[in-house]
C-alpha cells in the first residue's frame, strides 16, 4: 500500500507554504469563490483557490491530475486612482510569484508537487464581492500522488535483490562546466563525466542541469553530450544479466534518425571489432521504413548467434507508440541466460525480442572512453549516432535480469517520482 498519497487538505497545505513565501501576498483561503463575503477583515490581496476536480488516468501510474481555479484580487476602490490595468498586471505578478514557489517545491511528507507547465489560462476579472474585487482568475493543474492509488494493489518500493546502483536527481549531484558527478543513493557508485580526461578523441560536453525541474538537458546535438558509469562491463558478473531502467521525457524534433537512449561498446581482446549495444528510438521525422514514435535495440555480438541484429521491439499489434513531451519510464532488461532482452515501457507488458549482449567481460581488451561503459544519450563517438533530445532524471541498474513483474515495479516506482 502506498503512503505518499496526497488528500485535497495536504495540497492545501502545500498552497498555504507556497502562499506564507510569497512577499506581498495578503492571505490565501481553499474555499468556492460565491463564499467570499463569508470571510470579514480580509488582508489583500486576497489568493483564493477552490477545490479541485481531478483525474486519474491509471491507477497503476498513480498519480492524480487535479484541476484548479484559482482568484487573486485586491479591492478597487471608488477612490482608486489606479487603472484596471494596473489592477491586472500586478495581481498576474504576484500570482505568478506564488507559482514559482509551488514550482520548487519537490520533497515533503506527501511526495512530489508538479504543476502542468502547459495548462496554465488566465482571465481579468473585476466587481467581485461585496469589496469590488478586481484581479486575475486562473485555471492551472497540479499532479500529484493519488489517494486512489492505495486500493489498487501498487507497491512504491523498489526491488532490493541485485539492486546495484539507483540514481536519483534529488541527491548527489555536482557539476560544474567542465565537471559532473553523480554518485549513487545506495551504493558508492558514480556517474561521472570529465572534459579534459586525456583519451578524449571528439570533443563533446556534459548535459545541464535545471534546478527548476530537477533533471538533466540532453539537447541531441553533436558532438553528444552524456553521462557515464564506468567500468560497467568489468563489474559486472561473467553471467553478463543485468537491467537498466530510466525516467524520461522525450522530445518530438521531427528528426530522421535514430537516436540513442543509452548503450555500450566494448572492443574485442586483438581486434579493432567493437560488440555493442544500444537502445534506440525513433520520433515523427524518421524516415528510413518502420514505425514512428517506436523503441528498438541493436547489438552486435561479435559471439552472439544472433550476430549483428537489428530488431523494431515495438510493433503495432503489441503496445502503443512511445509518448513525447511527457515523463515515461524505460526498462532494459539484458537476460543472456535465456538468450534474449526485454523492453516495459511504464506498467505495459514487456516485450521480448531473440537477441541480447554477450560476452562483457571476455570481449573486454583495448578501450577508449567509452568502451567497457555504459553511457547515458550515446555510445559511441560518432556523428552517425544521434543522441537523445530530451530530459531524464532518474537511473536504476541491476546486477541480474529481473522478471516481468519485478521490471513493472521499478517502472512503477519510477512513474511516482516527482514528475516536473
Amino acid at each position: 500500500m502506498p503512503t505518499n498519497y496526497s488528500t485535497l487538505g495536504n495540497i492545501s497545505t502545500r498552497f498555504q507554504q507556497s502562499a506564507d513565501s510569497t512577499t506581498g501576498l495578503g492571505s490565501y483561503r481553499m474555499e468556492d469563490i460565491s463564499d467570499i463575503n463569508k470571510t470579514h477583515n480580509t488582508n489583500y490581496p486576497l489568493l483564493i483557490i477552490e477545490p479541485s476536480t481531478s483525474t486519474v488516468e491509471n491507477l497503476n501510474r498513480s498519480w492524480e491530475r487535479h484541476s484548479f481555479t484559482s482568484y487573486l484580487l485586491e479591492p478597487d476602490g471608488y477612490n482608486d486612482s489606479t487603472s484596471d490595468v494596473e489592477h491586472y498586471d500586478s495581481t498576474q505578478k504576484l500570482f505568478s510569484k506564488f507559482l514559482d514557489y509551488l514550482m520548487a517545491t519537490r520533497t515533503g511528507a506527501f511526495g512530489g508537487v508538479s504543476v502542468n507547465k502547459k495548462g496554465v489560462k488566465v482571465e481579468r476579472v473585476k466587481n467581485l464581492g461585496n469589496d469590488k474585487l478586481i484581479g486575475v482568475k486562473v485555471q492551472f493543474e497540479v499532479d500529484m500522488p493519488s489517494v486512489l492509488s492505495e486500493g489498487s494493489g501498487f507497491t512504491s518500493t523498489l526491488p532490493t535483490n541485485d539492486l546495484r546502483a539507483q540514481f536519483k536527481t534529488t541527491q548527489g549531484v555536482t557539476v560544474s562546466s567542465s565537471n559532473l558527478i553523480w554518485t549513487s543513493v545506495n551504493n558508492p557508485y558514480e556517474i561521472i563525466e570529465e572534459s579534459d580526461l586525456s583519451n578524449d578523441t571528439v570533443p563533446y560536453s556534459i548535459p545541464a542541469f535545471s534546478n527548476v525541474s530537477n533533471s538533466w538537458i540532453f539537447e541531441g546535438h553533436f558532438p553528444h553530450q552524456t553521462m557515464m558509469f564506468p567500468n560497467f562491463a568489468e563489474n559486472f558478473p561473467a553471467s553478463d544479466n543485468f537491467s537498466i531502467f530510466i525516467l524520461v521525457k522525450l522530445k518530438d524534433d521531427n528528426d530522421t534518425e535514430k537516436r540513442t537512449l543509452f548503450g555500450s561498446r566494448v572492443t574485442a581482446a586483438n581486434s579493432t571489432t567493437d560488440d555493442y549495444f544500444r537502445l534506440w528510438y525513433t520520433n515523427s521525422g524518421y524516415t528510413s521504413g518502420g514505425r514512428k514514435s517506436q523503441l528498438g535495440v541493436e547489438v552486435d555480438n561479435l559471439n552472439s548467434v544472433e550476430g549483428n541484429n537489428e530488431v523494431n521491439m515495438y510493433k503495432e499489434e503489441v503496445s502503443p507508440d512511445i509518448e513525447f513531451d511527457k515523463w515515461i519510464a524505460i526498462g532494459f532488461i539484458n537476460d543472456k541466460t535465456n538468450q534474449e532482452s526485454r523492453i516495459v515501457v511504464n506498467n505495459n507488458e514487456p516485450f521480448k525480442v531473440n537477441n541480447y549482449y554477450d560476452d562483457y567481460q571476455n570481449d573486454i581488451g583495448q578501450k577508449d572512453l567509452f568502451l567497457g561503459a555504459f553511457a547515458i544519450a550515446t555510445f559511441a563517438y560518432s556523428a552517425s549516432y544521434a543522441s537523445m533530445n530530451g530530459e531524464m532524471k532518474d537511473v536504476i541498474v541491476y546486477q541480474g535480469a529481473l522478471n516481468d513483474k519485478s521490471a513493472k515495479r521499478v517502472n512503477e516506482y519510477l512513474m511516482r517520482r516527482p514528475i516536473d
